[in-house]
């Protein structure tokens, strides 16, 4: 052992700190690289592929080529399989509690039924405007189901037409009921 770096560029190689025995590394003994020039002799020795994402050339162990090897880095295959490019992708629209969503460009999420109505008047729909299914089945986003109104008349539409004396009255007696 020289005690020089192994990839032919002359520096001093650091001192082993720790026993690494199967890594063939002693303490007290050279290090046979400095930090990042071992990829200097693997570029003499393994082959060099093109990045599909990014373009810029990659040394590759030849395992990974058997595997497919497309990408220089993670970042690059994370970028290539983003948005519409992902195998999962469903054209920006996700199931999740039971009522699809829509994920915009600018990273927002808008209920499906709310994206149908606004696309039907032609613009965006204000806070105050609440999208009501007909069929009150919140997965049923047709056109045809849906109507706009405003918070007062989807309350009085989901109580239907309940006076609201009486339903204090029925809140009154079953508190009563669960004190005696």
């Amino acid at each position: 052992m020289t005690g020089l770096c192994e990839c032919g560029c002359g520096d001093p190689a650091r001192i082993a700190e720790r026993t690494h025995s199967r890594e063939g590394v002693f303490k007290g003994e050279p290090l046979r690289f400095l930090r990042g020039h071992q990829t200097r002799v693997m570029r003499k020795h393994h082959p060099t592929l093109i990045c599909a994402w990014c373009g810029e050339p990659f040394v590759v162990m030849p395992y990974r080529i058997k595997e497919g090897a497309s990408y220089c880095s993670v970042t690059c295959s994370s970028a290539a399989k983003a948005g519409e490019r992902h195998p999962n992708y469903k054209g920006g629209l996700c199931f999740s509690g039971g009522r699809w969503r829509v994920w915009c460009r600018d990273g927002t999420v808008v209920l499906y039924s709310r994206a149908v109505m606004a696309a039907k008047i032609g613009r965006l729909l204000r806070p105050d405007e609440i999208v009501h299914h007909e069929n009150e089945d919140p997965s049923d986003d047709g056109e045809e189901n849906l109507r706009i109104v405003t918070y007062a008349e989807h309350l009085e539409l989901h109580r239907g037409g309940h006076d609201r004396s009486r339903v204090a009255e029925r809140a009154q007696a079953t508190r009563r009921a669960r004190a005696a």
